[in-house]
């Protein structure tokens, strides 16, 4: 009896051993891939701020010439009702009516998540639906502005001037006046003039969502450190 015993602790030991083991392996192999997955949330994060920044720069940039655009704009209407304004009105003025720049945003590390099917990394639910909102909702909405604004110089305003528009041989103000002075015309760059100061409301109103994502994601990486 007293064998038997022996050997079932044995047994016993030898499994508890076993057992042991294989918990400390999967304990060991849990952490090592809630590790992994923690970094490679890092690095998106990292990579998705580092995006968002650049755009935030750019957004800004936007925002500031399109101001150039709209007071240039604002002063050519000044000045076509006074006497000689043709050799007032200066190249920039005119061509301010159909030069605004538009935003390209930088989605690659976004993109990157999607088509991977990744976003699920990012484990602060309020913060994964900032971001996608950020992409699919925001920088959506600057699209569609950029492409109504494009869409109105590249059909309308930039063809009106080709056409009506000479300017005097020295590159110093216009021939003539008259062009600009038609109902189309005004209309046209009344037009342009409006939709530049509500897209630049709009460009602010995204950077300050850019800007708290961003703050958002650094609460989250000082977390994840």
């Amino acid at each position: 009896m007293s064998e038997n015993r022996k050997k079932w602790t044995a047994y016993f030991l030898e499994l508890l051993v076993v057992i042991i083991g294989i918990s400390i392996a999967f304990a060991l192999e849990n952490w090592n891939e809630s590790k992994k997955r923690t970094e490679n949330e890092v690095n998106y994060l990292s990579s998705l701020k580092t995006d968002i920044e650049e755009d935030v720069t750019e957004i800004q940039t936007i925002m500031d010439s399109s101001e150039v655009l709209i007071e240039n704009i604002s002063t050519l209407f000044g000045l076509l009702y006074r006497p000689e304004a043709g050799e007032q009105i200066q190249i920039h003025h005119v061509t301010s009516t159909y030069t605004a720049p538009y935003f390209n945003a930088k989605d690659g590390t976004f993109t990157s998540l999607l088509n991977s099917g990744a976003l699920g990394i990012i484990e602060n639910y309020q913060l994964k639906s900032q971001i996608s909102n950020l992409y699919n909702v925001h920088y959506d909405e600057l699209e569609r502005l950029d492409e109504f604004v494009k869409n109105l110089v590249n059909t309308q305003i930039y063809p009106y001037m080709l056409a009506e528009i000479q300017f005097n041989p020295n590159g110093q103000g216009i021939m003539a006046t008259a062009p600009l002075m038609t109902v189309k015309s005004i209309n046209l760059i009344g037009s342009y003039w409006n939709f530049l100061r509500k897209r630049n409301d709009e460009y602010q109103r995204v950077k300050d969502q850019c800007e708290k994502v961003l703050q958002e994601i650094e609460l989250e990486l000082k977390r994840l450190d």
